[in-house]
Parts: C-alpha cells; sequence; structure tokens
C-alpha cells in the first residue's frame, strides 16, 4: 500500500514540475518585453500581435491534443510538447528576426498546449477514487502558481544578463524536466476507470454544461493571460516607472495566482463543492477590484494590491474552469477532450483579447482596456447566475419525477 502510495507522490509531484516549467517559457515574454521595446527588436503592437500567435495556436492545439489524449497515451504527448517548447525558447534566445520570433512563439504555443489535458488524464488514471483524484487536480493546479511566481522571480534575476538569457533559461530548465518526464513517468493503465465508450468531440462541445458557461470561461481567459502579458506596460504607462522598478510590483501578480490555487479548495468546500458559486464568487471580486482602478488616480501600492486581487479571483475561476470541471467526464474518458475544449475556449478570449490590447493601449490608453474587463466580468456574473438557476430547476425536477 506504502508503494503504491508513493508511486502515486512520484506520479504527481512530476506533473506538476512538469507544468510549473511551462511558465518559465511563457511568463517570461512580459518581463523581457521592455528591454525588447527599448532595443526597437519589437514594439507594443507586435507585442501584442505576438501574445495573440500565442494564445490562438495554443486553443487550438488544445482542440487536437485534448482530443489525441484521449485516445493517445498522455505521457508521449506532454513530455513531446514540453521538449519542443524548451527548443523553441531557447532558440529566440539567439535573437532571431522578427519574423523568426513570431514563428518560435507560435510553435511554443502550440507545444504548451500538449501538456495540461493529459496531465489531467494521467492523474485521472493514477487517482482513482473521485476525492483522491479531485484533490490530486488541485494540487497539481498549485503549479500554476507557483511557476509563475518563479518565471517572474528567476526572468528577473537574469534579465541584466540581456533578455536573451531570459529565454534560455527557462528553454534549459524546460528541457531537462521533459526529458526526465519521458524517462521517469511510468505509463498508465487506461482500462481501469473507463466505464463507457469514449463520447465524440463535437457531442462534447455541444454538451449543455459546456456552453452554458462558454461566455464566463472566455471573459476569465481574456483579463488571465493578459493581466500577465500587458502588467509591466500597463504599471510603466500609469506612473511612469521603469523597468527595474516595476518587477517589484508585478511580482504580487503571480503571487497572488499561487495564492488564489491556495484558497480554491477552501472556497469550493464552502460553496459546497459547486464551483459555479465559486466562479460567481470570484468575478464578484473582480468588479470590485476594477472599478477604483478606472474611477480614481490611486497610489500605485494600492494599485498594484487591486490588480492582486483581480489576479487572485481569476486565478480561482481558472482552477474551477480547467480543472474541476474536466474531471466531472472521467465516465465517459473525456477528460482530456474536455479540458481541450475549456481551454480553447479561454485562450481563444485570450487571443483576441491580447492583439486588441496593443491597439487599444497605443492609441486609447490602459484605461479603456479596464473598463472592457469591468464589463465582460458584469456579463459572466450574470451567465453564471442564470446557470446556477437553470441547474437547480433540472435538480428540482428530478426530484419530482
Amino acid at each position: 500500500m506504502n508503494r503504491i502510495n508513493i508511486k502515486r507522490g512520484f506520479i504527481l509531484g512530476m506533473c506538476w514540475m512538469a507544468y510549473a516549467s511551462i511558465y518559465l517559457g511563457r511568463l517570461n515574454l512580459s518581463i523581457a518585453a521592455p528591454i525588447m521595446e527599448q532595443e526597437e527588436l519589437i514594439n507594443s503592437v507586435q507585442m501584442g500581435t505576438l501574445g495573440s500567435c500565442f494564445f490562438f495556436t495554443y486553443a487550438f492545439g488544445q482542440i487536437i491534443n485534448g482530443y489525441l489524449g484521449d485516445i493517445v497515451n498522455p505521457k508521449k504527448i506532454f513530455s513531446t510538447g514540453l521538449i519542443i517548447a524548451a527548443v523553441c525558447n531557447i532558440l529566440i534566445g539567439f535573437g532571431p528576426s522578427v519574423t523568426m520570433i513570431f514563428l518560435l512563439w507560435s510553435i511554443n504555443g502550440y507545444a504548451q498546449s500538449m501538456i495540461w489535458g493529459p496531465l489531467l488524464k494521467i492523474l485521472a488514471h493514477t487517482f482513482i477514487k473521485e476525492k483522491e483524484r479531485s484533490r490530486a487536480a488541485m494540487i497539481l493546479s498549485t503549479s500554476i502558481g507557483v511557476g509563475s511566481v518563479l518565471a517572474i522571480l528567476i526572468s528577473s534575476i537574469v534579465l541584466e544578463k540581456g533578455f536573451e538569457t531570459v529565454f534560455w533559461v527557462a528553454g534549459i530548465i524546460m528541457l531537462i524536466i521533459g526529458i526526465a518526464s519521458l524517462i521517469f513517468i511510468p505509463y498508465v493503465n487506461q482500462s481501469k476507470i473507463i466505464k463507457r465508450e469514449h463520447v465524440s468531440f463535437f457531442k462534447i462541445f455541444l454538451d449543455n454544461k459546456i456552453r452554458a458557461i462558454l461566455i464566463p470561461n472566455m471573459a476569465h481567459g481574456i483579463i488571465k493571460d493578459n493581466l500577465n502579458l500587458w502588467i509591466p506596460i500597463l504599471f510603466m504607462m500609469m506612473y511612469g516607472i521603469d523597468v527595474k522598478q516595476v518587477v517589484t510590483y508585478v511580482f504580487l501578480i503571480p503571487l497572488a495566482t499561487l495564492v488564489g490555487r491556495l484558497i480554491f479548495p477552501w472556497m469550493y468546500h464552502r460553496c459546497r463543492e459547486n464551483e459555479k458559486v465559486v466562479v460567481t464568487i470570484a468575478f464578484i471580486v473582480c468588479i470590485g477590484s476594477l472599478m477604483p482602478l478606472v474611477a480614481y488616480q490611486i497610489p500605485i501600492w494600492f494599485a498594484a494590491l487591486l490588480l492582486a486581487c483581480i489576479a487572485l479571483a481569476v486565478s480561482v475561476i481558472n482552477a474551477a474552469f480547467l480543472t474541476i470541471f474536466p474531471l466531472r467526464f472521467v465516465e465517459s474518458n473525456n477528460v482530456a477532450s474536455v479540458s481541450g475544449i475549456m481551454d480553447f475556449i479561454a485562450y481563444m478570449g485570450s487571443a483576441i483579447g491580447s492583439v486588441l490590447f496593443g491597439i487599444v493601449i497605443k492609441y486609447s490608453g490602459y484605461k479603456s482596456i479596464i473598463l472592457f474587463w469591468i464589463v465582460i466580468s458584469v456579463i459572466s456574473v450574470v451567465c453564471m447566475i442564470l446557470s446556477i438557476n437553470n441547474e437547480g430547476m433540472v435538480s428540482n425536477e428530478r426530484v419530482e419525477r
């Protein structure tokens, strides 16, 4: 029994390290961006487009790799994706042309889409009991917060050596973990918990439960990833500070993301394991934190605190939508597929928002972005309340029958 627990713990630990590492090769761009702009390698509009390229390839990759993760051994898929993403980061560090940076960053986005769904699938087959599975998934989700913190910290430390080093260090760490995962993570027996035939992808996409949360899921993607991408430039525009000063405030964002992951299990339990209620509360926190940013000229420390609250709330939403929700499809063998669809919806929002914000920041200023975030958060709250009410009505009908 102890040997089984050790094996499960080892698999969870390797999966955790793998997913934490990809944030080194994702958030490093936000730290390197101001220097790349100063050196006139890329401008703000190109940076927004670059972010969109990553999110678009990541989003469409989730559809493909989410489906493959349910029919091909997930270990092969995620290890390959991690190694490809590592190589892309290393190559960007050699300072190629803008066209080549766009190509490599787009491939990096697709490669990173090969990781989350298959990792959830591995945990779903490693931890058979539902409570153990949910607990393992929540532990895995903390890798996002820790990985984000490490990404900002490591990138900020090595930035003094030049923006190239930011990409080299991230790539090397990812490459080591990717090779180790390929060697040491055992193949899982997929026959253990599959009780029904695999449902077709299109039926999953049209599932009422997914359609009901489509807009809030996309909205959280718009806020989450563009907050990470644009926060250094936003602070520089809002308060006229330089790159070195902005790092101190930017560091609060990944730290808040980690806190959001840590408090999610508590919120989930307090809300009677209803992720929709958790999401509704989190969007309300987003609205309350965004309003002072657009209404008043507040001190920089207060702005950083409010943005951290937004990052925390969005981290909670992300855990609910992309970690817990897909696990409700274990019995039909569709964990990776649903995870892919949910990620696709979220990152399509990220992609559209990224290129839009690059243009808006240049011509209209940062307040237009904040106003947009408020509007989509309000719409999301309405959608979630309607979804909760509809779910309650369906439950009542079943009880009456």
